[in-house]
């Protein structure tokens, strides 16, 4: 499909497309977000590569602060006015780096979004700081062997 679809444009926004048919559940949506490139609408520009270095566009909702981002270039065009620029990165570090009590919004407006919000923020946030240690303790016994 091309940037001028409604439809999916990454294997992310077919998970979420998937889920929302009830094909299949949140965990492969979920999945596909943390192993995906996100981006991140900002006011300033990022020299670090971190969300430190920027002003991310913020939306106030129901459940607190909702970090914005997208899926895909083509969808950051509604937002250029607010946020010139944006923070590419992967979806599960976007998690690790999203503030305590916040959540994440991809593709607000559109058809194929998702809240993550900032309780399942905490959940991924603890599921990836487990992945990590058990990376860690995987990579020190073959250091020992």
């Amino acid at each position: 499909m091309s940037p001028d679809d409604d439809g999916p444009l990454t294997p992310f926004e077919e998970a979420i497309v998937r889920a929302q048919r009830g094909e299949t559940g949140l965990a492969p949506v979920l999945d596909a977000f943390e192993q995906s490139r996100i981006l991140v609408p900002s006011r300033t520009d990022s020299p670090d590569g971190d969300l430190g270095g920027i002003d991310p566009l913020v939306f106030e909702a129901p459940p607190g602060k909702m970090l914005v981002a997208v899926s895909h270039p083509s969808r950051l065009t509604e937002f250029v006015p607010m946020a010139p620029f944006a923070l590419e990165v992967w979806g599960a570090d976007l998690v690790m780096m999203t503030p305590r009590g916040a959540g994440i919004i991809v593709n607000p407006r559109h058809e194929i979004g998702l809240e993550l919000v900032p309780s399942l923020i905490d959940i991924l946030r603890q599921r990836r700081g487990r992945h990590v240690a058990q990376d860690a303790l995987r990579n020190q016994s073959d250091v020992d062997e």
